[in-house]
């Protein structure tokens, strides 16, 4: 239950705060329609893969005490997130400067996707920090936890983007449910952070 409960908030946490990632979702919702933002939103699925494979193979070769400060850094990390979701609560999407792409058909939102996830640092550090220590421990407790974790982490982190590409495109989001749920992303990451601290500071205890 503890990395089902871990996973459920990364995944919202992730799926709601801004980011490259975030910005070109929006950009294809409101110059295209919602359906070029929910492709673009699958790009995940396909580049998190190789992120979290090398994360793991890295992750598994350090000792206890480099793991532990590893899990600290992680809770810096988010903590950091969480500031830049609560810095930046304010700024709404300008849907006057949505340009639409020329020969945009097709797959070219999901590729788009792809590119720029894969170029974004906000996700290899994620993973390479506070969501691979804690995929690591999953993966000592055995193969249903990984499961569950990978499961409930994709499931809603993919479904908070789509959300957002939904209403975006339909343009039924306001400036105070924008700031809303910016400011809940960044409580959450705060609250990871503290957690992923006292995991790490724990070992030295």
């Amino acid at each position: 239950m503890e990395f089902v409960i871990v996973a459920a908030t990364f995944g919202i946490s992730a799926g709601f705060a801004p980011g490259p990632f975030m910005a070109l979702i929006l950009t294809e919702s409101l110059s295209g329609g919602w359906r070029r933002g929910v492709l673009a939103s699958m790009a995940p699925l396909i580049t998190d893969g190789a992120m979290i494979l090398l994360s793991l193979w890295m992750l598994s070769a350090f000792s206890p005490p480099m793991f532990a400060v590893m899990e600290g850094v992680g809770g810096l990390v988010m903590f950091y997130f969480g500031y830049s979701t609560w810095k930046i609560r304010e700024a709404r999407p300008e849907r006057e400067e949505a340009v639409a792409y020329e020969g945009a058909s097709g797959l070219a939102p999901l590729w788009r996707g792809i590119a720029v996830n894969a170029l974004n640092p906000t996700a290899w550090l994620f993973w390479f920090t506070a969501g691979g220590t804690f995929l690591q421990r999953a993966y000592s407790a055995g193969t249903i936890p990984v499961l569950l974790f990978l499961l409930v982490f994709f499931t809603l982190l993919i479904g908070s983007k789509v959300l957002v590409a939904v209403v975006t495109g339909q343009r039924w989001i306001g400036g105070r449910l924008h700031r809303t749920l910016l400011m809940s992303s960044g409580a959450a990451l705060w609250g990871l952070g503290v957690y992923a601290l006292f995991n790490g500071l724990s070992y030295f205890l």
